[in-house]
Formats: C-alpha cells, structure tokens, sequence
C-alpha cells in the first residue's frame, strides 16, 4: 500500500542518512509494494536483518543484479558490471507494505527501524 510505506518514510526522514529510499521524481508516481532500505555503511545489512528478525518482523531480500545472476553469468555478465545495482542487491531489503497492516502495525514497524538507526548512529 503507497500510504504505509509513505508513512514510515516520513516517520524515518530524521534517518536519512542511515539509508537509502525510493524517491519519486517530479514526472511520475511510484507505487511500492514494500517499505525498501538500503544502507550505506558495509555489513550493516546482516545487522539490520537480525533485528527485524529479533522484533518479529518479516523482510526479504533486494533483487539480484543482472550481473549476480547465475543465468546472465553464462551470457557473459560478470560481477562489477553493475555496482551500484549489486551494492542495491548486497544491502538492501524491503519490509511488505499492504492495505492490511493496521497502524499498531505500523508504529511496530517504524519503532524496530528507529531502535535500529539509532543503534546505527552510535556504530558510525
């Protein structure tokens, strides 16, 4: 649902600097599927991952790369190809944001993301 992963990067906007977000551009609309994270900072991602998982929260892992794909492999992609995609696909994860997720959900949500970049500020 567009509005819940809205709401929870409004409510993380303090954090921007702790990670990276869909941005829309002034000509078109984005519509996520999932509250979508990437981190700056190297090996953060593990952490990020046992915390949702200590606070119950279900995530999934970003999308591979072309270049990290077994199959685009053989065609002749190889690992590099693609940095920015691959670091996207290294540490990056996304949380499900649908129309059934109540506000308690939400502000469940949003409080393990705030415990967790605090945490982080205090490691970088």
């Amino acid at each position: 649902d567009p509005e819940n992963a809205l709401l929870n990067t409004l409510k993380l906007a303090k954090y921007n600097d702790f990670y990276w977000k869909v941005e829309e551009e002034p000509d078109n609309s984005n519509c996520p599927h999932a509250f979508s994270v990437v981190l700056p900072f190297i090996n953060e991602i593990r952490i990020l991952q046992k915390h949702l998982d200590n606070w119950g929260i279900e995530w999934k892992r970003n999308f591979q790369s072309i270049s990290q794909s077994p199959p685009f492999q053989k065609l002749g992609f190889k690992l590099g190809t693609y940095p920015e995609a691959e670091w996207v696909a290294n540490n990056g994860l996304h949380v499900a944001c649908h129309q059934y997720l109540s506000q308690e959900d939400l502000d469940y949500m949003v409080e393990a993301f705030t415990v967790f970049f605090e945490e982080t500020k205090k490691r970088n």
